[in-house]
């Protein structure tokens, strides 16, 4: 038992090890006026609050250099969180346009709105991760390209 016990601690050891190697060999790529045809596209993945809550964050970036311009789409809201936020809604999805993406001197994303909400994200390979401040609400995002 005692050998199986210690097996198991040596594998999960070795496990953890590489998931945190991989972890930190995804470098951030510093977002410039150059490279920034990059962010083109739709990007797709999680919204986290604060709170637990999570829904799909979808993000547009329709054309190639900054000012961006784009659509944000937060589906599957649920019920207690949407009637918290005013706005957009059609059924339990928020959506709207924005028109002023820019590049920040760190090399990030960075999307602000009214009331003074916004996101910001960092490019990793193909997944953009950041965190955003929406009416209130702290979270996280984690998107990739599709």
């Amino acid at each position: 038992m005692r050998k199986l016990v210690c097996v198991s601690m040596i594998v999960a050891l070795f496990i953890s090890m590489t998931v945190v190697l991989a972890m930190a060999q995804t470098k951030a790529t510093k977002l410039t006026k150059e490279n920034a045809g990059i962010l083109k596209g739709t990007w797709s993945g999680n919204m986290i609050f604060q709170a637990g809550i999570q829904c799909l964050f979808v993000m547009t970036v329709d054309n190639d250099a900054p000012p961006f311009k784009g659509k944000l789409s937060m589906q599957n809201i649920p019920a207690n969180l949407s009637t918290m936020i005013p706005g957009a809604f059609s059924g339990n999805t928020y959506e709207g346009p924005y028109d002023n993406g820019l590049i920040t001197t760190k090399g990030t994303l960075i999307i602000s709105g009214q009331a003074g909400n916004f996101g910001e994200w960092t490019l990793k390979g193909d997944k953009l991760g950041g965190w955003f401040y929406f009416y209130g609400s702290q979270g996280t995002f984690n998107l990739k390209k599709k």
